[in-house]
């Protein structure tokens, strides 16, 4: 075989490896399965946190305020609400105590 035919299969190779690892990595950065963005999807009442949400190593300074409602399994409540005001839903997540969250402030006691 003459030099420029190995070189261009080496390259083809180099191409099916590279679109290989694309292919296997991509899943992992999608965040839902329809496709749509978290950022943008209206936040109802009884949203529960993601496990990936759980894992965040940073989050905005964005302020969204959102109640993160305390689980009681972790957190014993002495009056209502069981819940704290987070300035947005990645801090909330970030907190192990939050089992859930509600959009906007908490209700007052």
């Amino acid at each position: 075989m003459n030099k420029k035919y190995k070189a261009i299969v080496i390259v083809g190779y180099m191409i099916l490896i590279v679109f290989a690892l694309l292919w296997f990595l991509y899943p992992n950065y999608i965040s839902s399965d329809d496709g749509a963005d978290n950022n943008d999807e209206e936040i109802e009442d009884g949203n529960y946190c993601l496990p990936n949400e759980r894992n965040a190593e940073i989050c905005t300074k964005i302020y969204q305020p959102m109640c993160g409602w305390s689980d009681p399994e972790k957190i014993q409540c002495i009056k209502y609400p069981c819940a704290q005001t987070y300035s947005n839903r990645c801090l909330a997540c970030a907190n192990e105590n939050v089992l859930y969250l509600t959009a906007g402030e908490c209700p007052k006691g």
